[in-house]
């Protein structure tokens, strides 16, 4: 008989399919960082998106809806960015490019 999951491996599982579905790449690998320093990234050159570990039991309905949304903003990211156009209209001014990166 197959052991029960966690509630954090049961919410570890739906982030990472969404976050697959949201990419628009079904093999994309989501990994789970607990050190915070490492975790919120995407790998432009690698097949890998990493969030900051789950903890469902401690986490706040905010904590949850600031999860999918670093989530969802690297599937975007990942699906939606084009580093030839980003640098072809990033401003020279250096206060303008900043805040097009931040939009971005």
């Amino acid at each position: 008989m197959k052991a029960p999951r966690s509630a954090s491996e049961l919410l570890k599982e739906v982030l990472a399919g969404a976050t697959r579905a949201l990419a628009a790449e079904p093999d994309l690998a989501v990994t789970f960082a607990a050190d915070p320093s490492n975790a919120a990234r995407t790998g432009e050159d690698r097949h890998e998106v990493r969030l900051p570990a789950p903890h469902a039991a401690r986490m706040t309905p905010p904590d949850l809806a600031w999860l999918r949304g670093e989530a969802d903003r690297l599937a975007c990211r990942r699906r939606f960015h084009d580093e030839a156009v980003h640098r072809r209209r990033t401003p020279r001014d250096p206060q303008a490019a900043a805040v097009f990166d931040v939009l971005e």
